[in-house]
């Protein structure tokens, strides 16, 4: 079996770039779910904020974040939010459009207990969306977005 970061690097995903605290979500989110991540930050307890977010590439279709936004909903009402984060860059590029799913904040610190926990939990309720759903990485298929 491969590890983690090999896997990660074959996907073209920078492993050594992520927050080691984000790897377990990016790793369900885009090999066992099939929602490729772009960026990804665990939330710092500094001035760039609390949040744990991730962004997902462009070519993450709508309807595949709506279903699973909605499954979030429905696991003991887990709170995450998301939104469809557009912008142009410049003339010629066109406008880009990805969805963010950000958590609940307000722990203070990285490494608070309570973060650590909710961290855990969604990252069990991925794990159990993954497994209801059919992700095309789990036939060996491609990832793009990184």
């Amino acid at each position: 079996m491969k590890s983690v970061e090999t896997k990660f690097l074959e996907a073209g995903i920078p492993y050594s770039e992520l927050d080691r605290q984000i790897i377990p979500l990016v790793d369900v989110l885009t090999f066992d779910i099939g929602l490729t991540t772009e960026f990804s930050c665990y939330g710092h307890g500094d001035d760039r904020g609390d949040k744990i977010s991730i962004v997902f590439a462009d070519g993450v279709r709508d309807e595949d974040v709506l279903r699973f936004a909605e499954f979030l909903g429905s696991e003991k009402g887990y709170f995450v939010s998301f939104d469809k984060w557009h912008r142009a860059f410049d003339k010629d590029s066109g406008l880009r459009a990805n969805w963010i799913m950000k958590s609940t904040g307000g722990w203070g610190s990285e490494d608070c207990p309570s973060k650590t926990h909710y961290f855990n939990e969604l990252i069990s309720v991925c794990k159990k969306y993954a497994e209801l759903t059919e992700c095309p990485t789990k036939k060996g298929a491609e990832i793009d977005g990184h």
